[in-house]
């Protein structure tokens, strides 16, 4: 196939959050550690976390990067805005920008083992305009990452 080493992502989700699977965070390194071992053994070569508070991103992107993941985050930003008018996001444009930066992608920077973004799961119909927004804000404040999302209703896409 000369020449030609694209990535393919072969995702395992996993609940991530320390203290719903019985860990802290003294413990949540280790928790992440045996699951990372796992998740690399079925040969899988990145992670989406679910439910992971941002306080253990970094110990979560250090961890997978251990084992050779990719990691997929899920900064919760992008559902909390989808919830918003169209009219809403527009006029809170900039100040969701700064707060995103701030908040979610100045942490990630730095990890190469960051593949992107999970902007919103599962977004309704009736959410399909301010998903587009969501994605373009995502694309604005970091093009080199890019954004995922999750349709279980394919009609959605139409």
């Amino acid at each position: 196939m000369g020449g030609y080493n694209k990535f393919f992502p072969i995702i395992m989700w996993l609940e991530a959050h320390p203290v719903q699977m019985g860990y802290d965070m003294t413990t949540a390194q280790e928790f992440y550690e045996k699951s990372f071992a796992d998740i690399a053994s079925l040969h899988c070569n990145t992670v989406r976390p679910s439910n992971l508070p941002l306080d253990y991103a970094d110990l979560f992107l250090r961890s997978a990067g251990k084992y050779n993941l990719k990691v997929i985050m899920d900064p919760q930003f992008g559902h909390k805005i989808i919830k918003k008018t169209v009219t809403q996001i527009q006029n809170e444009w900039e100040s969701l920008k700064s707060v995103i930066k701030s908040s979610v992608i100045d942490l990630f920077s730095g990890h190469e083992n960051f593949l992107g973004y999970v902007v919103a799961d599962e977004p309704r119909m009736d959410q399909l305009e301010q998903w587009k927004l969501i994605v373009k804000m995502f694309h604005e404040l970091d093009p080199l990452h890019p954004d995922f999302t999750v349709f279980n209703e394919p009609e959605n896409l139409k």
